[in-house]
C-alpha cells in the first residue's frame, strides 16, 4: 500500500510559517539626518554646537510609540511618556530645541539632550523602554 498525502501543500506551509513566526519585523525608524557639526567656515569649526540635532523617520505605514525609549553613549536623551511619530513621520531631537526650531523653521523639536557630539568617532545607540538596543549608529 503507498501513502499518499491527500494534502501536499501543507508540507510547504509549515516551514513558511515557522520562518514568519521567528523572523524579526523591518526596523521601523531610521536616522534619516544628523547634524552634527554646524557650519564651517574656511575649514575652521565655527558652527553653534547648539543647532546639533537627530532626525528620525518611522518608515511604516502605522505609529510607533517610543516613551520610555533611550539616545546613550555619546548623548544622554530619554523620550517622555506619550511620544509617538505617526506612520511615515519625521521626529526631531536637539541640543536645544528652541533654536533648532527658531533657526530652520520647524515645530514639534524634543530635547534638549545631555552631552554633545565631537564631530567624529562618536556612537549612539537608541534603545527601548525595556533597555533593548534597536539602532546603533555612528559619527
Amino acid at each position: 500500500m503507498k501513502f499518499q498525502l491527500k494534502q501536499p501543500n501543507i508540507l510547504f506551509l509549515i516551514p513558511v510559517l515557522v520562518v514568519l513566526w521567528y523572523a524579526p519585523l523591518s526596523q521601523a525608524l531610521v536616522v534619516s539626518e544628523l547634524m552634527y557639526h554646524p557650519v564651517e567656515e574656511g575649514g575652521v569649526s565655527t558652527g553653534d554646537q547648539r543647532l546639533e540635532f537627530i532626525e528620525l523617520y518611522n518608515d511604516r505605514a502605522v505609529f510607533e510609540d517610543i516613551s520610555g525609549y533611550t539616545f546613550s553613549n555619546d548623548i544622554d536623551y530619554t523620550f517622555p511618556a506619550g511620544t509617538v511619530i505617526g506612520g511615515k513621520e519625521y521626529l526631531v531631537i536637539a541640543k536645544e530645541p528652541a533654536l533648532v526650531e527658531a533657526t530652520y523653521g520647524i515645530t514639534g523639536v524634543l530635547g534638549p539632550y545631555d552631552k554633545r557630539f565631537k564631530d567624529s568617532g562618536d556612537r549612539v545607540d537608541l534603545a527601548t523602554a525595556v533597555g533593548e538596543i534597536t539602532m546603533t549608529f555612528a559619527v
